[in-house]
């Protein structure tokens, strides 16, 4: 390799979009320190001439339970809407006080661990993984479109690029796997082996479903923890009264 190979310098574009929505400002851009930072500044810029601006992120800070970090990224896969999972392929756990003791003197210390495979959402490693502790901080799943036969199959991908606190959450649309068509009409056979990107136009698209699930999968985790709190609340009163 040359000196002038590693002088080399890749210059690429990206862009930062800003909608106006129903509840509010949606800054979105993809996940790189350049556009975080340029992203803050922005925010700042805006809090400094709206003093009752409030930045909303999705993030899980608020849930410290591991059970519960897990259910959102459930709520989220099953909730883009138009779309129907069809499999959830790989999921990535975390763990950062977990600790096994292997032998009298030395310790192991596995904080992090992964999942491939078909259906790996519902498999018993998976579950063990959760008992222990081990929360969801990354998956990659497989979907359909709703009501359509023919649908080509579509690869997602929504990770916090900060495990440990759940923070800074993104999303991709990775492509889709084309329909293969046996020449019978409305006949499926499968899909390609192979993933195709999909347009422009439909990726973005795709990501404000995405982007609207995440959204949504959040109010239906302080729901599902609210819910929580009063049955708790209330067996608490029937084991006093008792």
């Amino acid at each position: 390799m040359s000196k002038n190979d590693f002088q080399q310098v890749s210059v690429r574009d990206a862009i930062l979009t800003i909608e106006e929505t129903d509840s509010g400002l949606d800054i979105q851009h993809p996940q790189n320190k350049k556009l975080s930072d340029i992203s803050d500044e922005l925010i700042d810029v805006l809090e400094s001439k709206d003093k009752n601006l409030q930045k909303d992120e999705i993030e899980l800070s608020a849930f410290e339970k591991p059970k519960d970090r897990c259910k959102f990224f459930e709520f989220l896969t099953e909730g883009v809407e138009g779309f129907r999972c069809k499999d959830v392929t790989d999921t990535y756990v975390f763990n950062p006080s977990k600790k096994i003791t292997s032998g009298q003197k030395n310790e192991v210390h596995i904080t992090s661990a992964s999942l491939k495979g078909t259906g790996v959402n519902l498999s018993d490693e998976l579950k063990n993984l959760h008992e222990q502790g081990f929360y969801t901080w990354r998956v990659i799943w497989k979907a359909v479109k709703e009501n359509r036969d023919s649908s080509d199959l579509y690869e997602f991908e929504v990770q916090f690029s900060e495990p440990e606190e759940c923070k800074d959450f993104s999303f991709i649309v990775k492509g889709s796997y084309k329909r293969k068509d046996d020449g019978i009409v409305g006949e499926v056979s499968g899909h390609n082996v192979n993933r195709t990107p999909i347009s422009l136009i439909e990726e973005n698209q795709i990501n404000k479903l995405i982007n609207k699930s995440a959204w949504s999968a959040i109010e239906k985790l302080f729901a599902a923890c609210a819910t929580e709190g009063d049955e708790n609340d209330d067996t608490e009163k029937q084991v006093v009264s008792a």
